[in-house]
Order: structure tokens, then sequence, then C-alpha cells
């Protein structure tokens, strides 16, 4: 393990190695808050659950700033010292940001073992069951000779469509054929369907391809297995087996709930296909990045200095503090390749009547993920200090922190 500084705001010297690269990294979970989106143009008002934090980050490029990186997975940080919006006090404001040296035109995705799982029930009738249609077909554009496919259509029942099969056996236009007669109706039981397609995928599991379910749906399960401890249970056991899932979520009435909790487990990640843009962006350009995980079980531990403590951490599932030390501890269970260069930040305050100065020691912490799930574990150590006065905060950190 090595010490590190995190200083100031110019490029902090942790040697993970540094950022600059084209291609970024994002938690996994969501990718986007475009059902809180589509929601105010239709003139709804969105539960605050919508505004998903780490979406948000998702969708923006955060550049923070660091020498070049040569790894597939890098971190860097930078941190200002500001009035906070909700207090008037200072407060210190660390921004975490992920990328990556990979380059897009030069990335080649490993061979897929992937079973996609379709809804077809009555609630995905007209823009829905068109959307699914379209993403269909987009994603199996996507497809490499090298690939394994499994097709499972569902209401109340599933069909597989297509047993898994390597795609260089499966001719493409009866594909397409059998998506263009998709329709809606009968009722929705996503339980059955996706323990299916975690089921294709395992029957075929060896050490040549990413096993992955991607799940088209709008999550509103109304027979079968409905509670959302069921899911996570079947989910959970398919991360166990190192099967990646992957949500494409539907219409206004979206069940957002119940695929947060399911998104936020190992390999697992969610993105709303909120128009036709939103399509393109997904398969056309994207798909090769959000089947790919690049580090897994990220795990970030910060102890405050006496006289300071961490008030918030954005952009995250979640984030727990140990009260008998005053310690945070920041899980991540899934980093994925993305053009964005995805950030969490963190927010660090002082006790009463202590003062941040040039400098300060604020914490020291450590940092741990494995580069590949079941692999050799990375760890790394920093001391935390506020920036210089005088020093400027790049457009990256400004982002990342407003």
């Amino acid at each position: 393990m090595k010490w590190v500084t995190l200083g100031t705001l110019v490029a902090l010297a942790w040697t993970l190695p540094g950022c600059g690269a084209s291609m970024g990294v994002t938690t996994g979970g969501a990718q986007d808050i475009g059902l809180a989106r589509n929601q105010v143009a239709a003139g709804r008002i969105p539960t605050p659950d919508t505004f998903v934090i780490e979406g948000l980050l998702s969708e923006h490029d955060i550049d923070i700033r660091g020498p070049r990186c040569d790894k597939a997975f890098c971190l860097n940080i930078e941190s200002a010292v500001a009035p906070a919006l909700d207090t008037g006090e200072d407060a210190a404001f660390l921004a975490l940001g992920f990328s990556s040296g990979l380059k897009i035109d030069q990335f080649r995705r490993e061979p897929l073992n992937l079973a996609v799982v379709v809804d077809k029930s009555g609630s995905m009738q007209g823009d829905r069951i068109r959307a699914a249609r379209a993403a269909l077909e987009k994603l199996t554009r996507q497809l490499r000779d090298d690939d394994r496919i499994s097709l499972i259509f569902f209401d109340s029942r599933y069909e597989v469509v297509v047993p898994s099969t390597p795609v260089h056996r499966i001719k493409r236009r009866a594909l397409w054929t059998a998506i263009g007669r998709l329709s809606a109706g009968g009722s929705t039981d996503i339980d059955s369907a996706l323990a299916e397609g975690y089921a294709q995928v395992a029957r075929h599991s060896d050490d040549l391809r990413h096993d992955r379910v991607i799940l088209i749906t709008d999550a509103r399960p109304n027979t079968g297995r409905t509670e959302k401890g069921g899911f996570l249970e079947l989910v959970g056991a398919g991360a166990d087996k190192g099967i990646g899932l992957t949500v494409m979520g539907v219409g206004l009435d979206f069940g957002h709930d119940l695929v947060m909790a399911i998104s936020r487990t190992p390999g697992a990640n969610y993105f709303y296909l909120e128009d036709a843009a939103r399509l393109r962006t997904v398969f056309d350009e994207d798909f090769d990045l959000l089947v790919s995980p690049v580090a897994w079980d990220f795990e970030l531990l910060v102890h405050p200095t006496p006289g300071f403590r961490i008030t918030g951490a954005y952009g995250v599932p979640s984030w727990t503090e140990e009260e008998d030390h005053g310690r945070v501890r920041i899980h991540i269970p899934t980093l994925f390749l993305s053009r964005n260069r995805g950030a969490i930040v963190l927010r660090m305050e002082p006790d009463e009547g202590v003062k941040f100065t040039s400098d300060t020691p604020i914490g020291k912490g450590q940092l741990a993920y494995y580069p590949e799930r079941g692999g050799t574990q990375e760890v790394s150590r920093l001391d935390v200090h506020v920036p210089r006065p005088g020093a400027s905060a790049s457009k990256g950190v400004l982002d990342a922190v407003t």
C-alpha cells in the first residue's frame, strides 16, 4: 500500500494513476434521470426518489484534473472550500473523478453470453412496446458472431423465442421478423421470465464470455412474485454466479423503486429509454461500454481528523457512518466503462469553533477495489487536506459540486 496526499485544488497526486483519457467510468445503478425529465415534460410532478444523484452525475462528463491515465480505471481527486448553500457556513467539498486510459476507438468488449428478457404485457401497449421493439432491434445489431444470445418474451407466461445460441448460427432476418411481431397484452410476471433468463445464461457460462441478462420492461409486475425482496434474492443469486444485469426502462409509470433496488446489486446498471435520441445513444454508441464492468466492490473509508466530520456523500447508492469512530464507509458494487467521466462528492464540515486553515489535515482514508471479480484487490491510502488559499477550482470540481 502507498500513502498519498489529497491536497489543493490542482491535480491531487493519487498515483492510482491519473486521468485525462477519452473514455470514462461511471458507477453502476442509475445512469440517467430520464424518468424525472419525461414526467416533467408530461406535466407531472416527479417524486424526489426519481432524481437520483448518481444518475445525474453519470449524464455529465466531469473532468477532475490529474495526470494522464494509463490504466483501465483511474481516480483523481480535487477539493474546494466554499459556503454551503443550506447553511452559509464553510464546508470542504471533495470531488472524486473516475476515468480510464482505454481509447473508445480502440476498445473491444469481451464476447457476451447474453439473455434478453422483454416485457410484452398489457401495460406495455402503445409507445412502450414500440420502444421495446426498437431497443431490441438495435441491440441485436450490436451483437458479434462470437457472442451467444437467448431471447425471452413474457406477459403472464414467458416464451423462449430463441434458446441460447451462438450468434453466428442465427439468421438475423428471422430474428428481426420475430421482434417486429412483438405485441402487448396480458398480465406481468417478470419473476419467472427473469429467472429463465438467468438459467439460459448459467447453462452456457464459461471463461470466454461475459455473462449478462438484459431486461426491457416498465417494471410493473402484478403476477407471480411481485415483492422487491424476491427480486433482490433472484438478482443477488445471479450476481453471486457472476451474471450481471442491465435494466432498460420504458413508460411514465415505470416501476422506479423496484429497478433502483435491483440495479444496485453487483454487476448491475439501469438506463431509462426516454426517447429516440436516448435509444440511439444507448445502443448505437454505448452498448459495448454498458456491458463492460471495469471495477468491483469499490470501497472508500474516510476517517475525519478530530474537529471535522463528513456530512454528505453524493452520487453513491449509500454511505455508512460508523458512530464509534466517526468514519464514513462508501461502497459501490460496480463501476462501468462510459463515454463520460463520472464522479462522487463528499462534504466535510468543521465542528463549532473550528476553522479551515491553509493545508489543514482534515482526515485520512483508504481506497480498495477489485479490477476483476474474484481477482486481486488493489488498495491505496490517502491523507486529506484543505486547499491552499488562492487556489482556483477547475471546471470539473465546479461541475461536480453544483
